[in-house]
């Protein structure tokens, strides 16, 4: 008997979905998702962002450590596994949009400050 892993499975979800569920256009998605591709891919040649990923394009160090860093990476990776998804991505990067409603954006720093 052999162990079969694996990390994750793709989950791909639809721009126009994404769109829909965000304060950003389809268009932007597919920005997104270009930026995303990269991030994901600096590292490991996969389909999520890791946290040393996620520092990487931060800091251009992987090995950077920031407390607000790994704070906002938690609040990223919604399903607590350690890696952010595409769909993640874009709804946490949402809260940053023009357009997102006031009351989030203090929600999300309320929760980006509260480490304990």
């Amino acid at each position: 008997m052999g162990c079969f892993c694996t990390k994750h499975r793709v989950k791909y979800e639809d721009p126009a979905i994404l769109a829909a569920q965000t304060c950003f256009k389809e268009a932007q998605v597919q920005a997104l998702h270009e930026l995303f591709t990269k991030l994901s891919t600096s590292l490991d040649d996969d389909s999520y962002i890791s946290k040393e990923e996620f520092q990487l394009g931060l800091f251009r160090n992987r090995n950077e450590h920031s407390v607000l860093a790994n704070r906002m990476f938690q609040l990223f990776d919604s399903n607590n596994d350690g890696f952010i998804e595409f769909g993640d991505f874009v709804r946490s990067l949402s809260i940053f949009h023009p357009d997102a409603p006031r009351s989030q954006k203090v929600a999300f720093a309320f929760q980006l400050y509260d480490i304990w």
